[in-house]
């Protein structure tokens, strides 16, 4: 027997040295992929909320801007679509959101609308009426959008 024989292979300490590396190296890669593919659908959700928050945009920029308090704060009538006023819409809050002239949509069920109306507001020295629109799914997106509306 030779004992200055070459040794080939791997001791058991370069193996679980090995073995470690690589699995902190797996378990990195999984983290990743697992919030890679649970994000995935937030830009989904958040192109649904700017629909939702401009439908009620356009819908309220619709209507009449009385500035000079002769139609009170809040909802006129029942029905929406009736109502004439911006100031019809304050402090309007839809969980789930109720588009005019759209069926319900049970993909929208996670969403809640907030609308609040100023009408003391002036952009420019012009007097009129400021909108909010405020949409949130209870977990990852709340967006809001801004307009103004003179008489």
């Amino acid at each position: 027997m030779n004992p200055k024989r070459n040794q080939t292979g791997l001791t058991l300490i370069e193996l679980i040295i090995t073995i470690v590396v690589l699995s902190v190296g797996v378990v990195g890669i999984v983290l990743a992929y697992g919030q890679i593919v649970s994000s995935s659908a937030d830009p989904v959700r958040t192109q649904q909320a700017v629909a939702i928050a401009e439908s009620y945009m356009e819908e309220i920029l619709g209507r009449y801007c009385d500035y000079n308090d002769t139609q009170p704060l809040g909802a006129s009538g029942n029905e929406r679509d009736q109502w004439q006023y911006i100031q019809d819409y304050a402090d309007l809050q839809d969980s789930p959101p109720k588009l005019l002239g759209a069926e319900n949509n049970d993909a929208l069920n996670a969403f809640t609308v907030k609308v609040l109306v100023d009408k003391t507001q002036s952009l420019h020295g012009v007097e009129g009426c400021s909108v909010t629109v405020t949409v949130d799914d209870g977990a990852r997106v709340e967006l809001s959008l801004h307009g103004f509306r003179a008489p």
